[in-house]
């Protein structure tokens, strides 16, 4: 009797510590579960609020040389800045720097340049401005002059279309596809294009011929020709391209609509030097209120100052500058926009790492 009865005791005893540990238990993994849950919250919330900082720049190619900008023709008098929120952005503190290779002397520069020159139609001898630059003419069908740099092949091509009024009778302007085309192909011809330039978009604006000179046109209906800029596609499909010259492109041309395709074009630069976008490295940039202050100083390139005689500024953003003299280093640039076509850049890299420039 007394062992059924210490059995019972025993088998009840157990059940009673199997409800106690599975609840318990129960209860632990709960509470490990919601532990686990408010440390993995707290951990994304962490790194989210204090994100690791990036590698520090690279600076491989070491100091730069500063950018060569030209002077100002006219500057504001004053600045005031009215952005969307009326503050300047935030914008990154570092961007990419590319190399720029320089074309080495040939023994062939020269039946090169000739061989270029003959596919412009230009067949007689040229005359050597100097050891690098050659000068062809003709006269027909317009009176035409095109001046190539033998060893980087960039060029301009001229003739004296503002001097022929007969060029905007029966004027039939080609569509804008067909006439970035017809750029791309007639500018390419000196053989200097990248994938950077020649698979980029191009912008198209239509002008009149007042005097000796191009305006706007007012709409695409009285316009007597087209002008047509191309730029390196953006870097990194963000930061867009500019020149001396602003928005003008480091391809660019005048079309008519008088002559058939192959002549319509009568005036073209190429102003294109190849990046090698394999030899890169980061450099850290200047702030961008250290920039406005510059700006404001009379510092970097004014590339149109607008009419008044206080430059709104609506917009600061990052770019690139593209030199169409040629360049070293591919750098990024402060880029400033506003009422009436305003357009400033000034110099992006942090200071320390530019070369000194000594007084001539």
């Amino acid at each position: 009797m007394t062992t059924r009865k210490d059995n019972s005791l025993n088998l009840t005893t157990f059940k009673d510590y199997s409800r106690k540990t599975i609840k318990y238990g129960l209860i632990a993994l709960v509470a490990y579960l919601v532990l686990r849950f408010l440390v993995g919250s707290f951990t994304a919330y962490w790194k989210a609020t204090h994100p690791e900082p990036p590698p520090a720049p690279t600076v491989g190619f070491g100091k730069l040389p500063a950018l060569n900008f030209p002077a100002s023709a006219k500057v504001p008098a004053s600045y005031r800045l009215e952005t969307a929120n009326g503050r300047l952005p935030d914008l990154t503190d570092r961007l990419k720097v590319f190399f720029m290779p320089k074309s080495g002397a040939s023994l062939f520069d020269s039946d090169n340049a000739k061989s270029i020159a003959s596919k412009f139609n230009f067949v007689f001898e040229p005359e050597i401005i100097n050891e690098r630059t050659y000068r062809f003419t003709k006269t027909e069908p317009l009176v035409s002059t095109f001046e190539i740099d033998i060893r980087d092949r960039v060029f301009n091509f001229q003739t004296d279309y503002l001097s022929r009024p007969d060029l905007i009778l029966a004027n039939k302007l080609p569509s804008n596809y067909d006439v970035a085309s017809q750029v791309k192909t007639f500018a390419g011809q000196a053989g200097n294009f990248g994938p950077d330039i020649a698979t980029a978009s191009a912008q198209v604006s239509y002008l009149v011929s007042s005097g000796n000179k191009l305006e706007p046109a007012v709409s695409v209906s009285n316009a007597e020709f087209v002008q047509v800029d191309i730029n390196r596609r953006p870097i990194d499909d963000i930061y867009q391209i500019y020149t001396q010259r602003g928005y003008e492109g480091v391809v660019h041309a005048i079309v008519s609509g008088f002559f058939s395709s192959g002549q319509r074009i009568v005036e073209a630069h190429n102003y294109y030097y190849p990046i090698d976008y394999g030899q890169m490295h980061t450099y850290p940039l200047r702030d961008v209120r250290t920039a406005w202050k510059m700006l404001q100083a009379g510092e970097g390139l004014v590339v149109n100052p607008g009419k008044a005689s206080e430059a709104v500024i609506r917009k600061v953003s990052l770019g690139y500058y593209d030199d169409m003299e040629g360049q070293d280093y591919f750098q990024p640039i402060y880029v400033f926009e506003g009422d009436e076509d305003f357009l400033a850049i000034v110099a992006a890299v942090d200071p320390q790492y530019i070369q000194i420039q000594l007084p001539d």
